[in-house]
Protein backbone atom coordinates (compact mmCIF):
# COMPACT_ATOMS: atom_id res chain seq x y z
CA UNK A 1 0.00 0.00 0.00
CA UNK A 2 1.16 3.49 -0.68
CA UNK A 3 -0.18 6.87 0.22
CA UNK A 4 -0.95 9.44 -2.49
CA UNK A 5 -1.17 13.15 -1.94
CA UNK A 6 -2.41 16.21 -3.74
CA UNK A 7 -0.30 19.36 -3.90
CA UNK A 8 -2.28 22.56 -4.24
CA UNK A 9 -0.42 25.59 -5.59
CA UNK A 10 -2.20 28.84 -4.76
CA UNK A 11 -1.72 31.69 -7.23
CA UNK A 12 0.85 34.18 -6.03
CA UNK A 13 -0.86 37.57 -5.58
CA UNK A 14 1.44 40.47 -4.80
CA UNK A 15 0.21 43.78 -3.47
CA UNK A 16 2.28 46.93 -3.40
CA UNK A 17 3.81 48.14 -0.17
CA UNK A 18 3.54 51.77 0.88
CA UNK A 19 4.59 54.52 -1.52
CA UNK A 20 7.50 56.81 -0.74
CA UNK A 21 6.97 60.12 -2.47
CA UNK A 22 9.65 62.06 -4.30
CA UNK A 23 9.80 65.11 -6.54
CA UNK A 24 9.72 62.77 -9.54
CA UNK A 25 6.24 61.40 -10.30
CA UNK A 26 5.54 57.70 -9.92
CA UNK A 27 3.24 56.30 -12.59
CA UNK A 28 0.81 53.40 -12.17
CA UNK A 29 -1.25 51.64 -14.77
CA UNK A 30 -3.01 48.34 -14.27
CA UNK A 31 -0.98 46.19 -16.66
CA UNK A 32 0.08 44.17 -13.60
CA UNK A 33 -3.55 43.94 -12.48
CA UNK A 34 -3.89 45.14 -8.87
CA UNK A 35 -0.26 44.65 -7.89
CA UNK A 36 0.46 48.39 -7.90
CA UNK A 37 -2.12 49.27 -5.21
CA UNK A 38 -1.70 48.98 -1.45
CA UNK A 39 -5.16 47.56 -0.78
CA UNK A 40 -8.62 47.11 -2.26
CA UNK A 41 -12.15 47.28 -0.94
CA UNK A 42 -15.04 45.49 -2.57
CA UNK A 43 -14.40 43.94 -5.96
CA UNK A 44 -12.65 46.37 -8.33
CA UNK A 45 -12.32 44.79 -11.77
CA UNK A 46 -9.28 44.77 -14.04
CA UNK A 47 -10.60 45.27 -17.57
CA UNK A 48 -9.11 45.42 -21.05
CA UNK A 49 -11.67 47.92 -22.32
CA UNK A 50 -12.01 50.80 -21.98
CA UNK A 51 -8.36 51.61 -21.26
CA UNK A 52 -6.73 55.01 -21.49
CA UNK A 53 -3.38 53.60 -22.57
CA UNK A 54 -1.74 50.21 -23.07
CA UNK A 55 -4.23 47.41 -22.48
CA UNK A 56 -5.76 47.45 -18.98
CA UNK A 57 -7.72 49.74 -16.66
CA UNK A 58 -9.61 49.30 -13.40
CA UNK A 59 -13.39 49.38 -13.07
CA UNK A 60 -15.12 50.27 -9.78
CA UNK A 61 -18.82 49.89 -9.06
CA UNK A 62 -20.67 51.23 -5.99
CA UNK A 63 -18.23 51.01 -2.98
CA UNK A 64 -15.32 49.36 -4.84
CA UNK A 65 -12.05 51.13 -4.06
CA UNK A 66 -8.33 50.94 -4.73
CA UNK A 67 -6.00 52.60 -2.25
CA UNK A 68 -2.38 53.73 -2.09
CA UNK A 69 -0.76 54.19 1.34
CA UNK A 70 2.08 56.66 1.85
CA UNK A 71 5.15 55.21 3.55
CA UNK A 72 5.88 58.62 5.07
CA UNK A 73 2.96 60.99 5.72
CA UNK A 74 3.20 64.18 3.68
CA UNK A 75 2.01 67.78 3.84
CA UNK A 76 1.85 68.11 0.04
CA UNK A 77 0.62 65.87 -2.76
CA UNK A 78 0.30 65.99 -6.54
CA UNK A 79 -2.13 63.26 -7.58
CA UNK A 80 -3.55 62.59 -11.02
CA UNK A 81 -5.46 59.92 -12.93
CA UNK A 82 -7.63 59.33 -15.96
CA UNK A 83 -11.34 58.72 -15.38
CA UNK A 84 -14.10 57.30 -17.58
CA UNK A 85 -17.71 57.75 -16.47
CA UNK A 86 -20.38 55.41 -17.81
CA UNK A 87 -23.12 57.25 -15.94
CA UNK A 88 -23.40 60.59 -14.16
CA UNK A 89 -25.71 61.51 -11.26
CA UNK A 90 -29.07 62.70 -12.54
CA UNK A 91 -31.54 62.04 -9.73
CA UNK A 92 -31.94 63.89 -6.45
CA UNK A 93 -29.40 62.84 -3.80
CA UNK A 94 -27.32 60.69 -6.17
CA UNK A 95 -23.58 61.27 -5.80
CA UNK A 96 -20.35 59.93 -7.27
CA UNK A 97 -16.88 60.36 -5.77
CA UNK A 98 -14.17 61.49 -8.21
CA UNK A 99 -11.02 61.31 -6.02
CA UNK A 100 -10.09 61.31 -2.32
CA UNK A 101 -7.07 62.32 -0.22
CA UNK A 102 -7.14 61.18 3.41
CA UNK A 103 -5.23 61.46 6.66
CA UNK A 104 -5.37 59.58 9.95
CA UNK A 105 -5.24 61.16 13.39
CA UNK A 106 -3.40 59.78 16.42
CA UNK A 107 -6.33 57.45 17.20
CA UNK A 108 -6.49 56.02 13.67
CA UNK A 109 -9.65 57.91 12.72
CA UNK A 110 -9.82 59.01 9.09
CA UNK A 111 -9.58 62.70 8.26
CA UNK A 112 -11.24 63.89 5.05
CA UNK A 113 -8.44 66.18 3.90
CA UNK A 114 -9.55 66.73 0.32
CA UNK A 115 -12.14 65.12 -1.92
CA UNK A 116 -14.14 66.03 -4.97
CA UNK A 117 -17.46 64.57 -6.03
CA UNK A 118 -20.36 64.91 -8.44
CA UNK A 119 -23.87 64.94 -6.99
CA UNK A 120 -27.44 66.07 -7.53
CA UNK A 121 -29.14 68.30 -5.01
CA UNK A 122 -32.73 67.84 -3.84
CA UNK A 123 -34.01 69.46 -7.03
CA UNK A 124 -31.97 67.11 -9.23
CA UNK A 125 -29.51 69.87 -10.20
CA UNK A 126 -26.04 68.40 -10.86
CA UNK A 127 -23.06 69.92 -9.05
CA UNK A 128 -19.34 69.16 -8.85
CA UNK A 129 -17.68 70.37 -5.68
CA UNK A 130 -14.37 70.36 -3.84
CA UNK A 131 -14.51 69.57 -0.13
CA UNK A 132 -12.26 69.54 2.91
CA UNK A 133 -13.36 68.47 6.37
CA UNK A 134 -10.19 69.66 8.13
CA UNK A 135 -10.32 71.50 10.43
CA UNK A 136 -13.97 72.22 9.61
CA UNK A 137 -16.04 71.83 6.47
CA UNK A 138 -15.25 74.04 3.45
CA UNK A 139 -16.44 73.55 -0.11
CA UNK A 140 -16.22 75.18 -3.52
CA UNK A 141 -18.26 74.28 -6.59
CA UNK A 142 -16.96 74.04 -10.13
CA UNK A 143 -18.57 76.18 -12.82
CA UNK A 144 -21.97 74.93 -13.94
CA UNK A 145 -20.84 75.38 -17.57
CA UNK A 146 -18.13 72.76 -16.98
CA UNK A 147 -20.51 70.39 -15.19
CA UNK A 148 -23.23 70.61 -17.82
CA UNK A 149 -20.68 69.84 -20.53
CA UNK A 150 -19.40 66.60 -18.96
CA UNK A 151 -19.76 63.54 -21.15
CA UNK A 152 -19.96 59.82 -20.46
CA UNK A 153 -18.01 57.11 -22.28
CA UNK A 154 -14.84 59.10 -22.79
CA UNK A 155 -11.62 59.63 -20.83
CA UNK A 156 -10.80 62.77 -18.82
CA UNK A 157 -7.50 63.59 -17.10
CA UNK A 158 -8.01 64.72 -13.50
CA UNK A 159 -5.33 66.29 -11.30
CA UNK A 160 -5.75 67.03 -7.60
CA UNK A 161 -3.15 69.03 -5.67
CA UNK A 162 -2.99 69.50 -1.91
CA UNK A 163 -0.69 71.85 0.00
CA UNK A 164 -1.49 71.60 3.69
CA UNK A 165 1.26 74.07 4.57
CA UNK A 166 -0.49 76.78 2.56
CA UNK A 167 -4.03 75.45 3.00
CA UNK A 168 -4.58 75.23 -0.76
CA UNK A 169 -6.43 72.52 -2.72
CA UNK A 170 -6.99 72.50 -6.48
CA UNK A 171 -8.65 70.37 -9.15
CA UNK A 172 -7.70 70.37 -12.83
CA UNK A 173 -9.31 68.60 -15.78
CA UNK A 174 -7.46 68.03 -19.05
CA UNK A 175 -4.84 70.54 -17.93
CA UNK A 176 -7.32 73.31 -17.06
CA UNK A 177 -7.74 74.61 -13.50
CA UNK A 178 -11.39 74.11 -12.51
CA UNK A 179 -11.57 75.35 -8.92
CA UNK A 180 -9.55 75.96 -5.77
CA UNK A 181 -9.97 76.00 -2.02
CA UNK A 182 -7.51 78.49 -0.51
CA UNK A 183 -6.48 79.95 2.83
CA UNK A 184 -7.60 76.90 4.81
CA UNK A 185 -5.86 76.87 8.20
CA UNK A 186 -4.73 73.25 8.48
CA UNK A 187 -3.31 72.19 11.89
CA UNK A 188 0.40 71.36 11.88
CA UNK A 189 -0.26 67.79 13.05
CA UNK A 190 -2.43 66.89 10.02
CA UNK A 191 -0.71 64.85 7.29
CA UNK A 192 -1.75 63.01 4.15
CA UNK A 193 -1.63 59.24 4.77
CA UNK A 194 -3.42 57.63 1.82
CA UNK A 195 -5.40 58.26 -1.36
CA UNK A 196 -8.35 56.40 -2.86
CA UNK A 197 -10.07 55.98 -6.18
CA UNK A 198 -13.30 54.10 -6.64
CA UNK A 199 -17.04 53.98 -6.72
CA UNK A 200 -18.10 56.01 -3.72
CA UNK A 201 -21.76 56.15 -4.71
CA UNK A 202 -25.01 57.20 -3.09
CA UNK A 203 -28.40 56.59 -4.65
CA UNK A 204 -30.29 53.75 -6.23
CA UNK A 205 -28.47 53.56 -9.57
CA UNK A 206 -25.43 51.39 -10.30
CA UNK A 207 -22.45 53.46 -11.41
CA UNK A 208 -19.37 51.91 -13.00
CA UNK A 209 -16.34 54.21 -13.22
CA UNK A 210 -13.03 53.30 -14.88
CA UNK A 211 -9.58 54.59 -13.88
CA UNK A 212 -6.16 54.43 -15.50
CA UNK A 213 -2.75 56.16 -15.65
CA UNK A 214 -2.34 57.22 -12.01
CA UNK A 215 0.58 59.47 -11.03
CA UNK A 216 1.69 60.58 -7.57
CA UNK A 217 4.46 62.88 -6.29
CA UNK A 218 5.24 65.69 -3.90
CA UNK A 219 3.76 69.02 -4.92
CA UNK A 220 6.35 71.64 -5.83
CA UNK A 221 6.81 74.71 -3.63
CA UNK A 222 4.33 77.57 -3.80
CA UNK A 223 5.52 80.32 -6.18
CA UNK A 224 5.94 83.95 -5.11
CA UNK A 225 3.07 86.38 -5.62
CA UNK A 226 2.13 87.06 -9.24
CA UNK A 227 4.01 83.99 -10.49
CA UNK A 228 3.38 80.35 -11.38
CA UNK A 229 5.87 77.53 -10.94
CA UNK A 230 6.97 74.32 -12.61
CA UNK A 231 8.89 71.50 -10.96
CA UNK A 232 10.95 69.98 -13.79
CA UNK A 233 12.26 66.45 -13.32
CA UNK A 234 13.41 63.67 -15.62
CA UNK A 235 13.98 59.94 -15.82
CA UNK A 236 17.68 60.92 -16.22
CA UNK A 237 18.87 63.38 -13.59
CA UNK A 238 19.53 66.95 -14.75
CA UNK A 239 18.88 66.15 -18.40
CA UNK A 240 16.79 69.25 -19.14
CA UNK A 241 17.45 72.96 -19.30
CA UNK A 242 16.24 74.39 -17.01
CA UNK A 243 15.93 71.70 -14.33
CA UNK A 244 14.32 71.78 -10.88
CA UNK A 245 11.79 74.35 -9.65
CA UNK A 246 11.30 77.34 -11.94
CA UNK A 247 9.15 80.36 -11.03
CA UNK A 248 7.63 82.25 -13.96
CA UNK A 249 5.94 85.66 -14.08
CA UNK A 250 2.17 85.36 -14.42
CA UNK A 251 2.00 86.47 -18.07
CA UNK A 252 5.16 84.73 -19.29
CA UNK A 253 5.66 81.46 -21.13
CA UNK A 254 8.38 78.94 -20.27
CA UNK A 255 10.66 77.23 -22.80
CA UNK A 256 12.36 73.99 -21.78
CA UNK A 257 14.90 71.84 -23.67
CA UNK A 258 15.65 68.13 -23.35
CA UNK A 259 19.42 67.66 -23.53
CA UNK A 260 21.23 65.05 -25.60
CA UNK A 261 22.36 62.28 -23.24
CA UNK A 262 24.74 59.54 -24.40
CA UNK A 263 23.03 56.14 -24.44
CA UNK A 264 19.53 57.62 -24.22
CA UNK A 265 16.97 59.12 -26.58
CA UNK A 266 14.32 61.63 -25.57
CA UNK A 267 10.80 60.18 -25.69
CA UNK A 268 8.07 62.50 -24.36
CA UNK A 269 7.25 65.38 -22.03
CA UNK A 270 4.56 64.75 -19.40
CA UNK A 271 2.96 67.94 -18.07
CA UNK A 272 0.73 67.60 -15.03
CA UNK A 273 0.32 63.89 -15.76
CA UNK A 274 -0.66 64.34 -19.41
CA UNK A 275 1.48 63.43 -22.43
CA UNK A 276 2.37 66.90 -23.70
CA UNK A 277 4.82 66.70 -26.60
CA UNK A 278 7.46 64.49 -28.19
CA UNK A 279 9.48 67.52 -29.35
CA UNK A 280 12.72 67.96 -27.45
CA UNK A 281 12.06 71.71 -27.06
CA UNK A 282 8.70 72.91 -25.82
CA UNK A 283 7.12 76.18 -24.75
CA UNK A 284 4.54 76.03 -21.96
CA UNK A 285 2.05 78.91 -22.13
CA UNK A 286 1.46 81.10 -19.10
CA UNK A 287 -0.51 79.39 -16.35
CA UNK A 288 -2.74 80.80 -13.62
CA UNK A 289 -0.76 82.76 -11.06
CA UNK A 290 -0.14 80.95 -7.79
CA UNK A 291 -0.45 77.49 -9.38
CA UNK A 292 2.13 74.72 -9.11
CA UNK A 293 2.85 72.41 -12.03
CA UNK A 294 4.98 69.37 -12.82
CA UNK A 295 6.94 68.67 -16.00
CA UNK A 296 8.61 65.29 -16.47
CA UNK A 297 10.98 64.30 -19.29
CA UNK A 298 10.99 60.65 -20.29
CA UNK A 299 14.16 59.23 -21.85
CA UNK A 300 14.56 55.72 -23.28
CA UNK A 301 17.74 53.68 -22.90
CA UNK A 302 19.09 52.80 -26.34
CA UNK A 303 20.94 49.76 -24.92
CA UNK A 304 18.53 48.19 -22.44
CA UNK A 305 19.69 45.22 -20.41
CA UNK A 306 18.03 41.96 -21.24
CA UNK A 307 15.82 40.76 -18.42
CA UNK A 308 14.69 37.16 -18.18
CA UNK A 309 10.99 36.70 -18.82
CA UNK A 310 10.82 33.94 -16.25
CA UNK A 311 10.13 34.89 -12.67
CA UNK A 312 10.18 31.69 -10.65
CA UNK A 313 8.64 32.30 -7.26
CA UNK A 314 9.91 30.38 -4.22
CA UNK A 315 6.62 28.57 -3.61
CA UNK A 316 6.52 27.40 -7.20
CA UNK A 317 10.05 26.05 -6.94
CA UNK A 318 9.21 24.20 -3.74
CA UNK A 319 6.12 22.77 -5.40
CA UNK A 320 8.12 21.51 -8.38
CA UNK A 321 10.68 19.90 -6.07
CA UNK A 322 7.94 18.13 -4.10
CA UNK A 323 6.29 16.93 -7.30
CA UNK A 324 9.64 15.63 -8.53
CA UNK A 325 10.35 13.77 -5.28
CA UNK A 326 6.83 12.35 -5.21
CA UNK A 327 7.14 11.14 -8.77
CA UNK A 328 10.50 9.54 -8.05
CA UNK A 329 9.19 7.71 -4.96
CA UNK A 330 6.18 6.46 -6.90
CA UNK A 331 8.47 5.18 -9.67
CA UNK A 332 10.68 3.39 -7.12
CA UNK A 333 7.64 1.83 -5.42
CA UNK A 334 6.26 0.51 -8.72
CA UNK A 335 9.74 -0.74 -9.67
CA UNK A 336 9.92 -2.76 -6.43
CA UNK A 337 6.43 -4.23 -6.99
CA UNK A 338 7.43 -5.42 -10.47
Amino acid sequence: MYVGFVLVLWPYVESSGPLYLSDEPQFFGFEDDLNSVSSVQGNPMVVTSPSASESKAIGCQNQDYVRWNLGTPSRTLDFGFKIFWTKLPKEAKESLIVGEIWGEDYSGSWQDIFSTNLFCDRSGYRLWCLWTGVPTGHDRCISSDIVSGLETNRWYSIRMTADLKKGTYRVYMDGVLLASLTDIVVPDDVYIDFIRLGGGVRGEADFITYFDDVFISFLGPMPPDQQWSVQITSSIKESTNPYGVVNVDSNDNLTVNALQISGYVFNVWIFDGIDYSSNSTITIPAQSKGTQHALYAVFTNTNPKLISTYNWLPFQLIGLIIIGIGGYLLWVHKKQES
